[in-house]
């Protein structure tokens, strides 16, 4: 397998890992700012909303694993999904910031249909890129780097999504307050569907393009004639075999514990992330200070990027996730004692 170039590492994180979290924290940061505030949707049918796309993602995520682990076309395995969904991804991304005047009803019903055929596109899109990284190199230190460089690139797209996103919101809005202060309305929000969905439609593009020398078609036979499978077997019952395989990976304790650790991570994002708005709108009464905020948490999420990396270097990637769990673990506890 060819060694990546930097070239290569930049594409895949700057454009996939950009592109990856550049809609994911735009859906986390204003959705349910935006479908209850401005488009009217009762906050209890958005949750609802919000949980039951989740509960959809939990049985889609590996049958697309699969289907992407499957796949042998001209462009590739995962490069196929990615750049044939990515502008599907964009146009959905601006679908859910539409607006469409409807009736009370007709809105709960669309913010579903959208936000729902979002998340199905978001799995068609990010499941390959994630396992992409796997896929274009062999090398454990390389993968190490390339994850890195993609976190790294999803700290910067989490501060253009907040403080970008506020101020896109700020200048397309065409609604101003007795005062002559800005108020939010669905016009801003229409704006900011357009430009992060063609930013994040461009940012896919760019990560295909960077695995091209890896994964492409020739990769593919080549794979094929050296593991000498049949790929018309494989396609067979692939749901049934997808869950069969979850069911005897989940009976290794180390990686039960690590999907643990993975979701309660994510919950705690999304947690945080989906009441950013409505904190500083309603608690502290100055949506300016979200920029403020963004730039804070991209400064420190940079210096501990650094840290991350030479702890994987110096102590590999298992005893360096065991201290940074038990690091946070600390801080968040004196955190809450110094805010009791």
């Amino acid at each position: 397998m060819e060694r990546l170039t930097v070239s290569d590492k930049l594409c895949y994180a700057m454009g996939g890992g950009f592109a990856s979290n550049l809609s994911f924290y735009a859906m986390l940061v204003f959705f349910i700012t935006y479908a209850s505030d401005v488009y009217g949707v009762n906050p209890a049918t958005v949750g609802a909303i919000t949980l039951a796309a989740r509960g959809i993602d939990a049985f889609i995520d590996p049958v697309m694993g699969a289907m992407g682990d499957r796949t042998r076309t001209r462009l590739g395995k995962y490069r196929f999904w990615i750049i044939t969904s990515a502008p599907v991804l964009g146009f959905t991304t601006w679908m859910v910031f539409a607006s469409p005047d409807f009736s009370t009803t007709g809105r709960i019903v669309y913010i579903a249909c959208v936000y729902m055929l979002y998340s199905l596109v978001s799995t068609v899109s990010n499941i390959p890129y994630h396992s992409l990284t796997a896929y274009i190199t062999d090398k454990v230190n390389e993968r190490s780097n390339i994850v890195l460089f993609k976190q790294f690139t999803g700290i910067i797209a989490q501060f253009i999504v907040s403080a970008g996103g506020i101020y896109i919101l700020s200048a397309f809005s065409q609604t101003r307050d007795a005062t002559g202060n800005v108020v939010v309305d669905f016009h801003s929000y229409h704006y900011l569907g357009i430009l992060f969905g063609v930013v994040t439609t461009l940012g896919f593009w760019i990560c295909a393009y960077g695995a091209r020398r890896q994964d492409n078609w020739q990769r593919i036979v080549h794979d094929e004639k050296g593991l000498q499978t049949d790929p018309s077997g494989e396609q067979q019952n692939i749901v049934v075999a997808v869950f069969k395989q979850l069911s005897l990976a989940f009976r290794s304790r180390s990686l039960g514990c690590l999907a643990l650790a993975s979701s309660a991570n994510t919950l705690s994002l999304a947690i945080t992330a989906g009441v950013t708005v409505q904190f500083y709108t309603w608690v502290l009464h100055n949506t300016k200070l979200v920029a403020t905020g963004a730039l804070l948490n991209m400064l420190f999420g940079a210096s501990i990027y650094l840290l991350v990396k030479w702890l994987v270097s110096r102590y590999g990637n298992k005893t360096a996730f065991v201290i940074i769990f038990y690091c946070h673990g600390s801080l968040a506890d004196t955190l809450a004692h110094l805010l009791a």
